[in-house]
This record gives structure tokens, C-alpha cells and sequence, in this order.
């Protein structure tokens, strides 16, 4: 599977960075800490604990794969029927048929004594600011958590539910879940509050490679990219690893983009699973994905070996 392939790639390339990375601090004047919280749209369930699930007479009983679904009834009166779509990947009205494996709200919190911002990772396509704002929102209706800045971005996953109106049954019927937006609002700050929360005292290490046999490819004008991986990990003073967070501008899109129709209807974090569970297998702690200046920078072309650095056309070839 190319997906997991890329991940190992990845990998690869962190390890190598933080065997040599420079630490950031000797005397450990940061604190940090890391959470991940699970944003998969829940599984089917009896009307009770599902508060899309208005019909408690149990006439209409079609089946469910997920919850957070309305039951052939429009419940919240916005005139269409309202299911978890996945967004982005090829063609519309994608109903995912199965989960592969879960996606996620992942944070960490950094502060130097002055600061302390946390930076939130979701495997999304895109989320609207509107509704990132309800998440810092109900963080700091929550207590704040000392945080002065709260930075979310997304994975550019193209398997997993829209939030952002793209992914729905044509052009101009959006394909956004409101009671799903819900559950990931409130799991996104759950994540940032825990990660907040068991923030400790620890040390930084950080680096970067520009990576010698594979780039970026490009679906669009202009052809740039950011060809850089950026790894940074934080450990703490017992040298057990907090997080390590990876930077690499690239687009989550195996599945989405997949020949095979089933993969194109399997809700996944798409390669940032297999690099996330590789890390942290190999180090503990959290591992967080960041895609980067990502805009039209799409799956990368891999070569046999070692490539030139000096531009042919739209890629740098071997």
C-alpha cells in the first residue's frame, strides 16, 4: 500500500533527524505536553446516547452504519438529509462504508515561562475558522488553560468526514454533518485541555532534511512546494519522550485518490496513521502530523535513487 510506504519513508527520515537533531534547551526551561483525542464519527446506537436519533418508536429503523446521523427524518430543519460524508478524494456523495482505522485531534502545548500556545493537528481537509473558533471558544470557557494562542490546522485528509461543504451528494448540496462538527469541536478542545493539563517540564530537539529521492508533485499552477521534512521532539527529565511532531507539506489523498472504489469509502488518517503509530512505537509519546504549506502539493513521485537538486520543468529530476 503506497500510503503506508510513504509513512515508513517519513519515518525513515525522522529517525535520521533525531539521532543528530540539536536540543533546544539544556536546562529545560520549557513545559510541554501532548494529547490526542479521537474524532471518528462513533458507531451506530440505540436512540438514547445518539442525539441525532429523534425517532424513539423505532419506525424508522433503516440501518446505521455510524451515529450522528438522522433516522430518515430531518431533525434540525435544514432541508436535507444530514450523514457523514467524506470529503475531498474523487467524485461526490462518498458514504463511507467502513472505518479503517481511527482519525484524530492530536495537540501539543509548549511555554518557556513567558508563553504557552498549543499547536492542534486534525486529520481533516479543511475546517473553516468559524468553527476552530468555537473550539477556542469552549477551551477558554473551560478555564483558558494559561494558553495565549491556540494554532489549529489540518492533515488535507481526504478521508474523513466534510466540515467544509465539498464532499456532499452533488456541486451544490454540501456534504457537512452538523452533529458530527459537534463531536469534533468538543473532542479538539478535550484534546487541547488534556494536553495543557499534563504539561511538565522538558528538554527540545528539532531538525530538518530535504529528502534525496522523492518530491512533491503538483495538481496546479504554481508549481512550489515546500520539499522540506521538519521533525521536532520533546523529551522530558526522566528522557521519556512528551511528542514528536512532523512537518511535511504534502497531501493526505492514498485512499481518497484510490482506483480501488471500497478504498475510496474507508474513513482513515490516510499515511499519517502508519507514520503516527511508527513513532510512536519507536519513541513513546504522542506523534503529531503536520502537512505544511500544503496548497496543490499532492502525493510525491519517488525515485530509485539519489536525485539532482537542479530544476527540469516542474520537478527536479534524478
Amino acid at each position: 500500500m503506497r500510503a503506508a510506504l510513504h509513512a515508513a519513508k517519513v519515518t525513515l527520515l525522522c529517525g535520521a533527524l533525531l539521532a543528530v537533531g540539536a536540543p533546544a534547551s539544556a536546562t529545560g526551561q520549557f513545559v510541554v505536553g501532548a494529547s490526542a483525542a479521537d474524532i471518528t464519527p462513533p458507531l451506530a446506537a440505540p436512540a438514547a446516547p445518539n442525539p441525532a436519533d429523534c425517532d424513539l418508536t423505532g419506525t424508522f429503523d433503516g440501518p446505521h452504519l455510524f451515529s450522528l446521523e438522522e433516522p430518515y427524518k430531518d431533525l434540525n430543519g435544514n432541508g436535507r438529509y444530514d450523514a457523514n460524508q467524506e470529503d475531498g478524494g474523487s467524485g461526490h456523495n462518498r458514504i463511507p462504508t467502513t472505518v479503517l482505522d481511527p482519525i484524530w485531534a492530536r495537540t501539543l502545548v509548549v511555554g518557556n515561562g513567558i508563553h504557552k500556545i498549543s499547536v492542534t493537528v486534525a486529520d481533516q481537509e479543511g475546517v473553516f475558522k468559524e468553527i476552530w473558533d468555537l473550539v477556542r471558544q469552549k477551551v477558554r470557557s473551560d478555564g483558558g488553560f494559561g494558553l495565549d494562542e491556540m494554532f489549529i490546522s489540518s492533515t488535507h485528509d481526504e478521508s474523513a468526514p466534510d466540515t467544509i461543504g465539498i464532499g456532499g451528494p452533488s456541486d451544490t448540496v454540501s456534504g457537512v454533518d452538523p452533529f458530527y462538527v459537534e463531536l469534533m469541536i468538543a473532542q479538539t478542545a478535550r484534546s487541547i485541555e488534556e494536553a495543557a493539563g499534563n504539561a511538565r517540564s522538558a528538554t527540545i530537539r528539532f531538525g530538518q532534511i530535504h529528502p534525496d529521492d522523492l518530491i512533491p508533485c503538483w495538481s496546479s499552477y504554481p508549481f512550489v512546494a515546500d520539499e522540506m521534512v521538519g521533525v521536532m521532539q520533546a523529551r522530558d527529565h526522566g528522557g521519556n519522550v512528551i511528542a514528536t511532531l512532523v512537518n511535511y507539506g504534502i497531501h493526505a489523498e492514498e485512499l481518497g485518490f484510490s482506483n480501488d472504489a471500497q478504498d475510496r469509502l474507508h474513513l482513515s488518517s490516510d499515511w499519517h496513521h502508519f507514520m503516527r503509530v511508527a513513532l510512536e512505537q519507536r519513541y513513546g509519546g504522542v506523534a503529531v502530523g503536520m502537512a505544511g504549506p500544503v496548497g496543490s502539493v499532492e502525493m510525491p513521485k519517488v525515485f530509485d535513487g539519489m536525485r539532482s537538486f537542479v530544476p527540469v520543468g516542474t520537478h527536479s529530476e534524478p
